[in-house]
């Protein structure tokens, strides 16, 4: 058993020194070694090869040695599991990955429900979330080669409000460590996007986030999010995964199936501790990126949408929840 911990702790200082994963911080603590004692860590494989700076906890089975390392309601975990790795193949070897988003989001919200409600405050709103859904697609367009676009809603919450009584509904993306990832965002097909961002280039919303939406020079059919100007120092790869969201729930709403519903669309991002200069620098630009985006995209939506107009963090969503202790542990919450 001692054997596996050190080996273990070895693996994610190796993965701390050999960077770019100073995240991988949170894990190098004693107790997040006892959670992981008598687990297989490995190097994750990504493109054929092992990656110096990614692990990932071995696969025994289908999902249910998750629930056994975090203490988790097997029976419930379960379907959950099934319903968060039902995408495109791969989501059953990424879920694994120690710092993937769908891990902690599926952790985090599988045990939302009636007896372990979600109390959440959405714009001034008290809402109890009794209920949760993972991976739930919705239609975004059809590109002008007939394949259709769809958005994949990492959760999707229900619940009450608990003033109004009125049922709520959130769609919310998750995100873990992606926001770190500057650069610009390549190929956006045009036919299904374009009248969106011209929408937002029109009203100065892209502006005053610092971008623009340029076709790109190769291939007229697509477009690119890029900077104004000089290098791209924004994680633009999450502002057009929720313009892509803010028109799956659009074309959602459209089919009169949450017609008794409020309908929020938001973001929940994971919060690294200040001491990660670099992380807390990264965040910072995201959420202010992320608020601007919302305000125009209110603009857009007809009051049937809302979008939240700042980002919630885990460490806020789950403070006075019942959360598994191991699982606060894991991620410090």
């Amino acid at each position: 058993m001692k054997q596996t911990k050190t080996y273990n702790q070895k693996l994610i200082q190796s993965v701390i020194e050999n960077g770019p994963q100073p995240l991988y911080e949170i894990f190098n603590n004693e107790s997040v070694e006892r959670i992981l004692s008598g687990v297989t860590l490995e190097k994750t494989l990504f493109r054929g090869k092992r990656s110096q700076t990614s692990l990932s906890i071995k696969s025994v089975d289908a999902g249910q040695d998750l629930a056994r390392i975090f203490g988790l309601n097997p029976k419930i975990f379960a379907d959950k599991y099934l319903q968060a790795t039902s995408g495109d193949g791969q989501e059953a070897r990424r879920i694994r990955t120690l710092h993937s988003s769908s891990l902690l989001c599926l952790l985090c919200f599988y045990g939302v429900s009636e007896e372990r409600p979600l109390n959440l405050n959405l714009e001034g709103h008290q809402v109890a979330f009794t209920s949760s859904k993972f991976e739930v697609k919705n239609p975004v367009g059809t590109d002008e080669t007939g394949k259709e676009h769809n958005s994949n809603m990492d959760v999707v919450l229900y619940g009450k409000d608990s003033q109004t009584g009125k049922k709520v509904i959130l769609f919310l993306e998750s995100k873990f460590s992606e926001y770190m990832a500057w650069g610009k965002y390549s190929g956006i097909s045009n036919h299904v996007y374009r009248k969106v961002y011209a929408r937002l280039s029109h009203d100065g919303v892209l502006e005053r986030m610092g971008l623009k939406y340029e076709e790109c020079p190769d291939n007229p059919a697509y477009s690119d999010l890029a900077p104004i100007k000089g290098s791209t120092l924004h994680y633009t790869g999450g502002i057009k995964q929720i313009v892509s969201h803010f028109l799956g729930v659009k074309n959602a709403v459209a089919g009169k199936q949450f017609d008794d519903y409020d309908i929020y669309l938001g973001e929940i991002l994971y919060k690294f501790p200040d001491s990660l200069e670099d992380a807390n620098l990264k965040f910072k630009d995201y959420v202010q990126l992320y608020n601007t985006l919302a305000e125009g995209l209110n603009q857009l939506s007809e009051d049937k949408i809302k979008v939240l107009g700042q980002c919630l963090t885990y460490q806020d969503a789950f403070k006075d929840y019942d959360l598994e202790e191991s699982v606060r542990t894991f991620y410090s919450l």
